[in-house]
C-alpha cells in the first residue's frame, strides 16, 4: 500500500492544461479532426505539441489504435528520423522489422507494449500501427515535424510478392 505524506496538506491536481501549464505541456489527444484518419484502423493527430528544446524540427502525435483483425499487410519506416511510441491507454502488440529495402517476414518481431515501457525506434526501422490486446490503445509520439509529410515510406506486402500475414497472439 502506498501512503501520501500530507504534511504539509498536500492536493494532488488533475492532469491537465490549466494545472500544467507552468510546468509544461500534457500530451493528450487533440480536440481537432485527425491529421490521418483510416477507419477501423487508425486516428492520427500530427503535430500536437511542439518540443524546440529538442530543436526546432521536434514535435510530439498522438496515436489511437482500436481492436481490429491481426492482419499484417503493410509496414512504414522513416530513413531519416527516430520514433518514440509512448502507451498512454491499453495492451497492445508492436510488429518490427529491422532497417532493410523492404521488411523481411521471416525477421519480423512482436513486442508486447503493456503501458510500463515505450519505445524509441532507430531510423529505417519497419512498423506498423500497434494491434490492441484491449478494445483501443493509445500512444503519444516523438518525432520531426516533416516526418509525416517528407519522410515516411509504406510497403504494401504484396508489392514485393508477400501474402498478409494472419497473427495470432
Amino acid at each position: 500500500m502506498i501512503a501520501l505524506k500530507t504534511e504539509p496538506d498536500f492536493k494532488i491536481n488533475p492532469l491537465n492544461s490549466e494545472n500544467v501549464q507552468p510546468f509544461g505541456e500534457v500530451i493528450e489527444k487533440p480536440s481537432r479532426e485527425p491529421s490521418v484518419e483510416v477507419e477501423g484502423v487508425q486516428c492520427y493527430w500530427h503535430n500536437v505539441n511542439s518540443l524546440k528544446e529538442l530543436g526546432q524540427d521536434a514535435v510530439t502525435g498522438y496515436l489511437e489504435a482500436p481492436r481490429r483483425e491481426f492482419t499484417l499487410a503493410k509496414m512504414e519506416r522513416h530513413k531519416n528520423t527516430q520514433e518514440a511510441f509512448i502507451p498512454l491507454k491499453g495492451v497492445s502488440i508492436f510488429m518490427l522489422a529491422p532497417p532493410r529495402e523492404q521488411p523481411d517476414p521471416s525477421n519480423i518481431t512482436p513486442f508486447l507494449m503493456d503501458g510500463s515501457k515505450g519505445i524509441l525506434l532507430g531510423e529505417g526501422v519497419w512498423h506498423w500501427v500497434p494491434f490492441p490486446l484491449t478494445q483501443e490503445a493509445t500512444f503519444a509520439l516523438l518525432l520531426k515535424k516533416e516526418t509525416v509529410e517528407e519522410d515516411i515510406e509504406i510497403l504494401e506486402f504484396d508489392s514485393f510478392g508477400q501474402e498478409p500475414l494472419e497473427l495470432s497472439f
